[in-house]
């Protein structure tokens, strides 16, 4: 019996080898194919990669030569000459554009374009609460006092990347309205807060000896 038992295990093992190499010769393929997905798909990623950081590097070079150049207008005619970005390289690329245009006196230009900047849906907070901010300071010779507090309040709820800037430049407006006692206490609010940088606070008590407060926290 054992005999019997052991060429029939010996046969079983030789059909399972011949099913098993009649299969590998059946569906080689799907094997081979998985092999190159996933060689291929590595490589790609990796050219993919590899695509973005040189992509990035050429654009970072070309903003760094336009801004070099010496005159507004230069500047601007460079910074026009990069192939358009979208999302955040994009709204990079336009603030630097808007800046210019602020520079060389076009104000509508220039507050167009950071409209555009705050309505792209690809553009993250952070850029779009930068274009609100720069297109508050372009409102000083085309709005009111009010409109221009009103443009920067929108910039000061906690948490606000902004805040404390917007807040500096609605005590400014109320100083250059008269206003000192507001602008006084809204600056060494500034001053006081544990999220403003130091540079931030030297600034802020030069304001308040210019306004006549020079107990201000240093």
């Amino acid at each position: 019996m054992s005999d019997t038992d052991s060429f029939i295990n010996e046969v079983n093992e030789e059909v399972q080898k011949d099913q098993f190499y009649a299969f590998v010769r059946k569906y080689w393929w799907v094997a081979a194919a998985l092999v190159v997905l996933l060689v291929g798909g590595t490589a790609l990623n990796e050219a993919r990669k590899a695509g973005i950081a040189r992509d990035a590097q050429v654009f970072g070079d070309s903003l760094d030569q336009a801004l070099l150049l010496e005159s507004s207008d230069a500047r601007l005619a460079a910074l026009n000459e990069i192939p358009a970005k979208e999302g955040d390289a994009g709204a990079m690329l336009d603030l630097l554009k808007a800046a210019e245009m602020g520079a060389s006196g076009d104000t509508a230009g220039e507050q167009s374009l950071l409209q555009a900047i705050v309505a792209d849906d690809d553009v993250s907070d952070v850029y779009k609460q930068l274009a609100k901010f720069k297109y508050a300071l372009s409102l000083d010779a085309t709005a009111s006092d009010d409109e221009r507090k009103a443009a920067f309040s929108e910039l000061t709820a906690p948490g606000a990347p902004f805040r404390l800037l917007a807040e500096e430049q609605i005590a400014l407006i109320d100083a250059g309205a008269g206003d000192l006692d507001a602008a006084t206490a809204r600056l060494q609010s500034i001053a006081d807060d544990s999220l403003a940088t130091p540079a931030l606070r030297q600034r802020i008590g030069q304001w308040l000896v210019v306004l006549g407060a020079p107990e201000a926290a240093q």
